[in-house]
């Protein structure tokens, strides 16, 4: 047996805290529900002493997600939508966010529906999301609909998440790798200058090519540092058009590896939303339309575009992707079986999960490789350095008395 912490609410909207011996999650969830006749909001593993974990707040990703669970929870167990929102306002941490619900709740109390007062703070909700709480009311469901949402949020998140843990350590070895060159050049090797100076002899290439690269650095740096940041400027100017966006992300995509991991996670993206709104009703012209504009790659996003148009004149999907190279062959094979079975949205999430794997792995793999590189070309480095020092103190060996 397993000790849970939930957080629960009983039929008058009291907010309740305790814990539960379960063999699971679910049936820890069913106990609450049936043995103590409460609405669970949080359901978690005891795992020690957690501070803060039951209460709405952080950052406005972690609030969103937060936000959604609890009212699926809620709505799905029966209580009414101005009650959840008592609930959740109770709930909430941070005051600004408190605030944002109790406004939420008063657009609703004034005759709103939920859809229209969260559209009201977009920094929170986009339109995705909001399309798909349209969908829920409309159909009914609406409950289902954030479940469905918050399933998606979380999926999303675990995959960033994978992601930014997978680059962590490259990036600090190569941060730190950087930071130590910068180091040796601008304050180790200057010291030795005078000491070469005074052997009165030649000194050795490698010596000479390091002492150039630092004594340049040094005297220099001002102006490397106000050309960079030109050279800088100057790509951020253009990259901040359309058709400078355009181009670099044509580059992007076609660079080796790391274009087809880019690619990936675009499609990944785009058929996860795309299947997340058919299967909550949303139709599919409206899907594409709002699956296109959460994606940030230009070239998908015209793909997606052109994908709008042959549909809305009454093609099909595979109709269009089998003649779009850029997609991946498994995603249009999927897709085309989904649109004949009927089973649409399942493959969307399919495809989806399956580059998402891909992408993992393709980057588990290429960081196993990554990281010893950085290592090697850092100790190399090193080696030169050592060696362009040492060599003109061996070479006085050679000096005629």
């Amino acid at each position: 047996m397993v000790e849970f912490r939930y957080q629960a609410v009983d039929r008058s909207g009291k907010i309740l805290n305790g814990r539960i011996l379960a063999e699971s999650r679910e049936q820890a969830i069913s106990k609450i529900k049936s043995e103590l006749g409460l609405i669970p909001t949080e359901v978690k593993e005891e795992v020690g002493r957690v501070r803060g974990g039951n209460r709405l707040g952080g950052s406005k990703q972690n609030f969103v997600l937060n936000f959604s669970q609890q009212m699926a929870n809620l709505l799905n167990s029966g209580i009414q939508i101005d009650d959840a929102l008592t609930v959740l306002i109770q709930l909430t941490g941070d005051s600004a966010q408190r605030e944002l619900i109790r406004e939420i709740q008063e657009d609703i109390q004034g005759g709103s529906d939920l859809s229209q007062a969260l559209a009201k703070h977009p920094a929170y909700f986009n339109e995705s999301y909001i399309n798909m709480i349209k969908a829920g009311e409309s159909g009914g469901v609406l409950g289902l609909c954030i479940q469905r949402l918050t399933d998606y949020l979380e999926q999303d998140r675990q995959f960033k998440g994978s992601i930014k843990s997978a680059l962590l350590y490259p990036m600090i070895v190569l941060l730190m790798g950087i930071g130590a060159v910068i180091i040796l050049f601008i304050v180790v090797i200057p010291r030795f200058v005078g000491i070469f100076d005074s052997l009165g002899q030649e000194l050795p290439l490698p010596t000479r090519i390091l002492l150039g690269i630092s004594s340049s650095i040094n005297l220099y740096w001002p102006y490397m540092l106000v050309g960079l940041a030109v050279v800088i400027g100057g790509i951020f100017a253009y990259v901040t058009t359309s058709e400078g966006r355009y181009q670099l992300d044509k580059f992007l995509n076609g660079l080796p590896f790391l274009g087809q991991v880019r690619i990936k996670l675009t499609v990944s993206r785009f058929t996860r939303i795309l299947g997340t709104m058919l299967d909550s009703g949303v139709p599919l012209l409206k899907g594409l339309e709002i699956a296109k504009n959460t994606l940030n790659n230009k070239i998908y996003i015209k793909i997606i575009g052109n994908l709008y148009e042959h549909v809305r004149k009454g093609g099909t999907l595979i109709g269009f992707l089998q003649t779009e190279p850029a997609f991946p062959d498994l995603a249009v094979f999927l897709i085309g079986v989904g649109e004949r079975t009927g089973n649409l949205e399942n493959m969307l999430n399919k495809v989806a999960d399956t580059l998402a794997f891909e992408v993992q792995k393709t980057l588990k793999n290429f960081l196993t490789i990554l990281e010893p590189i950085i290592i090697l070309f850092l100790g190399l480095f090193v080696v030169f350095v050592v060696l362009s020092i040492l060599l003109p103190i061996f070479s006085l060996n050679e000096l005629p008395f």
